[in-house]
């Protein structure tokens, strides 16, 4: 958790390149070492090009890891990006089944102070969704976040800011 803290510290305060490079590689080493947050943190920054160049490869590289490891943030992030379909063909089954797991009540390492607003929106972005499907694919997707099951993870407590990043 340190190594994202003070990475996210170098970054907000760097002055030239070499010192927003310095700041994400901490960045990166915290998600090397297993830290969700940090591998959500990692992703929305190559998602968004914020002190990386923007590469959705490695964004999605990072995002599903970090939402492998039950990291609403990323879960989110995933959902957005598979329900607009603008850095990747859109998916709207794939949508639903991110949402439907940042919905989904489950025990992880990662602690969310948020949780019921984020579940809450999630379920709300499902819903709006589900008409798009097909009865198949609706049971498809239910079926796999029933029986998903989060990765381990450093643990981590944190908030998801829903108004300053959703759409």
């Amino acid at each position: 958790m340190a190594e994202l803290l003070l990475g996210e510290h170098i970054v907000a305060r760097a002055h030239t390149a070499e010192e927003r490079t310095a700041g994400v590689d901490w960045i990166r080493r915290a998600a090397e070492a297993n830290l969700a947050i940090a591998q959500a943190q990692l992703g929305s920054m190559y998602l968004r090009g914020s002190a990386v160049p923007q590469s959705t490869p490695d964004a999605l590289k990072w995002l599903h890891r970090a939402a492998e490891r039950g990291a609403p943030a990323a879960q989110l992030d995933l959902g957005d990006l598979y329900a607009v379909g603008a850095l990747l063909p859109a998916d709207k089954a794939q949508a639903y089944y991110w949402y439907s797991l940042a919905a989904k009540p489950v025990r992880s390492d990662v602690t969310i102070f948020n949780i019921h607003q984020v579940r809450r929106y999630a379920y709300q972005r499902a819903r709006a969704l589900a008409p798009s499907l097909t009865s198949a694919e609706l049971a498809a997707v239910r079926r796999q976040v029933a029986a998903w099951q989060p990765t381990s993870s450093v643990p981590y407590s944190g908030s998801i800011p829903l108004t300053s990043i959703r759409r």
